[in-house]
């Protein structure tokens, strides 16, 4: 009988397109993993999707202040705000940012793209956990692979823990063939699945290459 390794914290991660995130699992473990690293954090992803859709009856929040005044807020998916005392825990975000929405250097953009492939280290450089988090939970960016990630403590001591990013269709994120171009279609029917056009060739598979 198999026993589960007990866990300090759970977060479940969905976004506002659950289809996106089929299942996404943020887990501290107490205890160290055979490798040693104490933490993991686990998300299955559905390529077919866009984590970044919102459905039009979620677009606008709608509050009320306490005198009684109406306001619409239009919501904003992708923000975050780093406090300065927490600046050392994000010291390479805007490099692995980058390479995460494949930007930037492209000798290094495959960083993230393959569900099987085991990511060391990026030009000398190894994610923290918030960096981690920062990509898939406020930009909701696809993040496929292992990769090994920094655990900075309060004590500025170090350890490590390994991201693992799985796809639900067992695919890669790989650039489109020229000329096509990939949208989200806004129909409730479809949740923010993605359709690919080519002049007026319209569908939904993942054009070949």
């Amino acid at each position: 009988m198999s026993s589960k390794v007990p866990s300090k914290k759970e977060k479940k991660l969905t976004g506002t397109n659950p289809k996106a995130f089929v299942d996404g699992l943020h887990t501290m473990f107490e205890e160290p993993t055979e490798e040693g690293y104490k933490s993991t954090i686990v998300v299955l992803w559905n390529l077919r999707y866009d984590p970044m859709f919102i459905p039009p009856e979620m677009e606008d929040v709608k509050t009320e202040d306490v005198n009684g005044e109406k306001h619409t807020f239009h919501r904003v998916l992708n923000s975050i705000s780093i406090p300065t005392y927490q600046k050392h825990l994000y010291s390479n975000y805007q490099f692995f940012h980058n390479l995460a929405e494949k930007r930037g250097d492209w000798t290094l953009a495959d960083w993230g793209r393959n569900p099987h492939h085991t990511y060391y280290e990026v030009d000398g450089k190894i994610p923290t956990e918030q960096e981690i988090f920062a990509i898939i939970h406020n930009f909701h960016t696809h993040l496929l692979g292992k990769i090994k990630y920094r655990i900075i403590e309060d004590d500025k001591s170090e350890s490590y823990g390994w991201y693992q990013g799985i796809e639900a269709n067992n695919l890669s994120i790989r650039n489109l063939p020229e000329g096509w171009s990939r949208h989200t279609s806004r129909r409730p029917e479809h949740s923010g699945l993605y359709y690919y056009k080519k002049g007026d060739v319209y569908q939904w598979d993942l054009p070949d290459v």
